[in-house]
């Protein structure tokens, strides 16, 4: 039960990621400035990679469980 919450967590990081890259979660410290439309492409990209992610987290899980 646990693996599928934990993949769960991390599917709604990816989420997150993929809906708010300008977030203060996704910026370099020290970083005041607006990103780069690169910079936001590759945080889309890492947020669908976390989805994926979680995804594989929740089906070993659930695997695991029967």
């Amino acid at each position: 039960m646990a693996v599928i919450i934990l993949g769960v967590a991390v599917t709604a990081f990816g989420i997150f990621a993929i809906t708010r890259p300008t977030s203060w979660w996704f910026k370099r410290i020290g970083e005041d400035d607006d990103p780069s439309e690169d910079r936001l492409w590759w945080t889309r990209f890492a947020g669908l990679m976390t989805v994926i992610m979680g995804a594989l987290i929740i089906f070993g899980g659930v695997l695991k469980s029967l």
